[in-house]
């Protein structure tokens, strides 16, 4: 029994190992992506990586106003913050009093919704269509090199045609 707890803790190391590789390969392709989406652009290639500075060169690089940024920020960080006090307090959901759920879902819906037409504005402005933001929301670590890598240009001004009706 006790070759058998070893062999058991072992492969439980392994695949933690891997999935810590796996994760660390992805965050590296992220970041190299977002850095070669920021210079296509015009922009340094590390302001896409910066935390808060990133979201509001994305913004600006979609020709959005700086209060979705305040938006999408404020509504992250309460949302953390209601999080963090549901875990210290110890309650569960059945327990939490009415306005902490309906805060907590109000602003996770709303930080979902700016973020979703962030991705729009930035599929638009790199000549790509809506369906390319509904690729780049359930699948970004595929879509978001493929329009670093691939063969689309920064068109600030340009408007295309999309499947959500004009952009």
């Amino acid at each position: 029994m006790d070759e058998l707890t070893t062999l058991a803790a072992a492969a439980g190391v392994a695949a933690v190992a891997c999935l810590l590789g796996l994760a660390l390969l992805l965050s590296i392709v992220m970041a190299v992506s977002y850095w070669k989406i920021g210079t296509k652009a015009g922009y340094p290639g590390w302001a896409l990586l910066v935390p808060f500075y990133g979201v509001f060169v994305h913004l600006r690089m979609i020709k959005r106003p700086p209060s979705w940024g305040w938006i999408v920020i404020g509504g992250t960080t309460l949302q953390t913050i209601l999080s963090l006090y549901e875990l210290m307090t110890g309650t569960v959901q059945a327990d939490q009093p009415f306005w902490l759920i309906a805060v907590s879902t109000i602003l996770g819906i709303s930080t979902f919704i700016y973020s979703v037409r962030m991705m729009h504005g930035f599929s638009r402005v790199f000549g790509k269509s809506g369906w390319y933001t509904v690729g780049i929301v359930l699948f970004p670590y595929v879509f978001i090199p493929m329009l670093a890598f691939g063969n689309a240009r920064y068109q600030p001004d340009g408007m295309v045609y999309n499947s959500f009706g004009p952009a």
